[in-house]
């Protein structure tokens, strides 16, 4: 079992999963389970990520089911007038954090899953989505060695939240003074909202 009891309320995940690139998840009959499918896209991620054996094997499977996953939500929403710009979860943390390291000095990959990391930071603080989905979230991106401290030991130098928070009030997805954030409040469960200054530095420290 993937979840302690309660956890992401999945129950036995396993690794029995049949994925179908035009829809998701399949039952054994064949049926998708469309009420359940960002559920069980979670858990598979999860499970697989925790498989350590043929890693190789694995990270081309998640790669390529998450490639179709994009490709079903940008051909429903080509111009980004909705779901699309869920695509950028972690984008604006990162934006600014490739922006500061200078081009070059960091993967784009890099940059996306440390501002992944302090997005469902900033969900967890403001009390938007449940301990066990945050740590969840925190555990997989540790489990391919990815950053998730506030502020990466690499950004040297001073006020640093400061600069960081300077350089996301330029990001291009805002649409006003204020920054916007893709937040992630459970599974399949995304809100994009305008984030208070004060809430942007508290991750970030």
């Amino acid at each position: 079992q993937c979840f302690p009891s309660g956890d992401c309320g999945s129950g036995d995940c396993g690794n029995s999963y049949q994925y179908d690139c035009s829809g998701g998840f399949l039952q054994s009959d064949g049926t998708r389970r469309k009420e359940e499918c960002d559920r069980e896209w979670f858990c598979f991620l999860i499970c697989e990520s925790e498989y350590r054996e043929n890693r190789t094997k694995i990270l081309k499977e998640i790669i390529t089911l998450s490639v179709k996953e994009k490709a079903n939500v940008v051909e429903k929403d080509f111009t980004e007038k909705n779901i699309r710009a869920y695509l950028n979860l972690g984008h604006t943390f990162a934006h600014a954090y490739e922006s500061i390291m200078g081009l070059g000095a960091i993967t784009h990959g890099e940059a996306v899953a440390w501002g992944i990391g302090r997005a469902i930071t900033y969900s967890f603080k403001k009390e938007y989505c449940r301990e066990a989905f945050y740590n969840r979230i925190i555990d997989v991106l540790k489990l391919y060695n990815w950053d998730t401290d506030p502020v990466p030991a690499i950004v040297k130098g001073g006020g640093i939240g400061e600069r960081f928070l300077s350089v996301m009030h330029k990001d291009k997805k805002n649409l006003n003074d204020s920054v916007r954030l893709v937040v992630p409040k459970g599974i399949g469960e995304i809100v994009i909202e305008e984030a208070d200054d004060k809430d942007i530095l508290a991750v970030l420290k």
